[in-house]
């Protein structure tokens, strides 16, 4: 397979639903039967930062009708209302960060919810990614990340049996979706985030390849 943009070999990856190409660094997925752009950012790091992995996430920005959650900062102080959150957060929507690749079910949950509670500044996510950077491929297609959207707000909100109850009923709204690249450093056998300090096991990601 070619790049449609600069001809370059596109990496052959088993599973993977978009490739990135490590010559232009464009992204690309299939959309009607054909190759298709697709647009994603990745969070800026410093000139220093050896030895990062980029790891996919699908980023959601949404509206909730029948909860009474309408900002990233009211999602928050549902799950942590001990801890006040970025006073930016109450004027963005609501956000959910769902990993592009595939870790087990119960891990999947943690990632996502401690990715999407955590103090990521998302609005600076649109540079791209260098050539050569190395990147775990998008194994998780975009459609399943919207579905799963329910089941990541019930496992954030167990324990809050009234906000809790509401979900069955409640309407999502995507207002808008796209693909974004966090830098994660290999530290012993876990990738760390560098904004967040949220671990994933490496070999649960290598597992993952074969769910």
């Amino acid at each position: 397979m070619l790049c449609p943009e600069c001809g370059y070999n596109l990496p052959a990856v088993s599973g993977a639903v978009a490739l990135l190409c490590q010559n232009c660094s464009r992204a690309w997925w299939v959309r009607r039967g054909r190759f298709s752009p697709l647009a994603y950012g990745a969070l800026k790091i410093s000139a220093s930062s050896k030895d990062l992995s980029f790891l996919p996430f699908w980023h959601l920005t949404m509206g909730l009708s029948g909860l009474p959650i309408k900002s990233r900062a009211d999602l928050r102080l549902s799950v942590i209302s001990y801890q006040n959150p970025p006073e930016a957060w109450s004027r963005e929507a609501v956000q959910i960060l769902i990993p592009a690749f595939k870790l087990s079910p119960r891990l999947f949950l943690r990632v996502a919810g401690n990715m999407s509670l955590a103090p990521i500044d998302l609005s600076q996510g649109d540079q791209g990614l260098k050539p050569g950077q190395r990147t775990e491929p998008v194994r998780l297609p975009l459609e399943e990340a919207a579905q799963a959207v329910k089941v990541i707000l019930s496992d954030l909100l167990k324990r809050h049996r009234k906000l809790y109850s509401l979900i069955p009923k409640t309407r999502l709204r995507l207002r808008h979706t796209r693909l974004v690249y966090l830098p994660f450093k290999l530290q012993g056998r876990e990738f760390v985030d560098l904004y967040s300090g949220q671990a994933i096991p490496a070999n649960a990601i290598e597992l993952g390849k074969a769910i």
